[in-house]
């Protein structure tokens, strides 16, 4: 199992078996299978009106929450290893280096994200803002400013091997590294918010204490 996904009493996750299966935590049990995949499905979102997957098939898929068959394939250019999905917004992350957004009900390709230099490998979505964690081992914040056009607002940069995860919160934002045993920072979670006044505060006055012991070392000498 490579991704879950949980909404209410529905629980969706996916496999290398290049499925997706449904299950009710009530019940404790499948409901349903997802079976048009033709490779490893590494990405599932759900929300109130559908169901999402990305696979090394280089296809997403749109599906009802009852399963069936698809709703939508969206073809990509490389595999999809992470979708994300609220409202009538799709999310993908692709290994061509490009986020792409789609209409959750026409399936329409709707934005082209570019900016990453190199693979992309998970994406989230709040609201009018989009993560995506690339294996370049940044993290770039995004706005959707209307009906066809985003922006790139923040480019986060701390860890030391590739980002696999992010998440998104209300005033924060976070993500995780691919373990690695060669980096001691590899596999961290870090979590980012805005600074707020008081911290600009406190860096500008720390800055004014290190340039005045600075010059006071340059007196000295």
């Amino acid at each position: 199992v490579y991704a879950v996904a949980l909404h209410d009493d529905l629980l969706v996750s996916g496999s290398h078996d290049k499925t997706a299966k449904l299950w009710s935590l009530s019940a404790r049990a499948v409901t349903a299978t997802l079976a048009e995949h033709t490779n490893a499905v590494y990405g599932v979102a759900v929300s109130d009106a559908a169901i999402a997957t990305g696979s090394d098939d280089c296809t997403a898929r749109l599906w009802s929450r009852e399963g069936g068959a698809s709703r939508h394939t969206l073809k990509h250019p490389s595999w999809v290893r992470g979708v994300a999905m609220a409202g009538d917004v799709l999310v993908t992350a692709c290994f061509d280096k490009i986020v792409r957004t789609f209409s959750v009900a026409s399936g329409q390709l709707t934005r082209e994200l570019s900016g990453h230099t190199k693979i992309v490998g998970c994406v989230a979505l709040s609201g009018s803002m989009v993560l995506s964690g690339d294996w370049d081992k940044t993290v770039k914040v995004w706005a959707l400013t209307g009906e066809a056009s985003a922006e790139c607002v923040a480019t986060l940069e701390g860890h030391s091997e590739p980002v696999c995860g992010v998440v998104a919160g209300a005033g924060w934002v976070a993500s995780q590294s691919a373990p690695s045993p060669n980096y001691p920072g590899a596999g961290e979670l870090i979590v980012w918010r805005p600074l707020t006044a008081e911290d600009r505060a406190a860096i500008a006055a720390e800055k004014e204490r290190l340039d005045a012991l600075a010059e006071a070392a340059r007196e000295r000498a």
